[in-house]
């Protein structure tokens, strides 16, 4: 094979890549917010049911309406569950005895259903859930005898 081929399919797959990373960018921030959104879901459901798990996505339709009517419709119901996996079968229990490590914990309960793995700062779902476990169980630690 020349040069000339060679250099073209070179360009051809570096223009291509170009492209498809322009094309994610809008993607990954919309995902990130999902994210966002569908764990503040996960939160404000088990505040309102004395710490359970959700157990399918039309448990979520009550947070989902609160956020709404907070900060106004940014996603339909049904494009944030087409988004993001929610693992109903998850144990608030077993998930507050996780330990973080290295800023992360140890399991995925919310993720992307397109396999990237991306995040607001500061938001990261499954920590996010973890502190909220962790925030309940001091409420509920009883205090210690004088």
């Amino acid at each position: 094979m020349s040069r000339a081929p060679c250099f073209l399919i070179l360009v051809l797959a570096v223009v291509g890549y170009a492209g498809y990373s322009i094309y994610r960018i809008p993607e990954t921030f919309r995902e990130a917010y999902a994210l966002c959104w569908v764990s503040g879901m996960v939160v404000d459901y088990m505040e309102g049911n004395d710490g359970r798990w959700p157990r399918e996505w039309d448990d979520l339709k009550g947070p989902y309406e609160l956020a709404v009517a907070q900060v106004g419709r940014t996603w339909t119901f049904d494009d944030l569950r087409s988004r993001v996996d929610v693992d109903f079968s998850a144990d608030p229990k077993v998930l507050a005895k996780a330990r973080v490590k290295n800023g992360g914990v140890p399991f995925r309960v919310i993720s992307l259903r397109s396999g990237y793995y991306h995040y607001i700062e500061g938001s990261e779902p499954n920590l996010r859930i973890w502190e909220h476990l962790q925030k309940q169980a001091k409420k509920v630690e009883p205090k210690p005898a004088p």
